[in-house]
């Protein structure tokens, strides 16, 4: 086993602003990677529930960042979200998918 610090890029798109001409809070998305980061820094991620069964992979890692971040600050303007992962200069993995409204 060995550590990684991550860093992690999260993007929206959607065809809509909200009623202040934004398409997401960003304060919301902050405190969304602020728990995401607060629950999975300075772990072993094969101890982690989310990864039970799992290898520790930057793709797998990128999956459960998304659905976290989505789940945490359940962001309604954007249609879709992508969270790209590098592990280090040249490993990186990304996951989009659709958020439902």
């Amino acid at each position: 086993m060995h550590s990684h610090q991550f860093t992690a890029v999260v993007e929206f798109e959607g065809d809509s602003l909200n009623e202040y001409g934004y398409l997401v809070d960003i304060d919301e998305i902050n405190a969304a990677i602020d728990h995401v980061v607060e629950t999975y820094a300075d772990t072993t991620l094969n101890d982690q529930p989310a990864f039970e069964g799992l290898n520790p992979s930057v793709e797998h890692f990128s999956r459960i960042f998304c659905e976290a971040v989505v789940a945490f600050a359940e962001p309604s303007t954007p249609d879709r979200i992508r969270v790209r992962l590098w592990e280090d200069d040249d490993a990186y993995a990304s996951y989009e998918r659709p958020i439902e409204q």
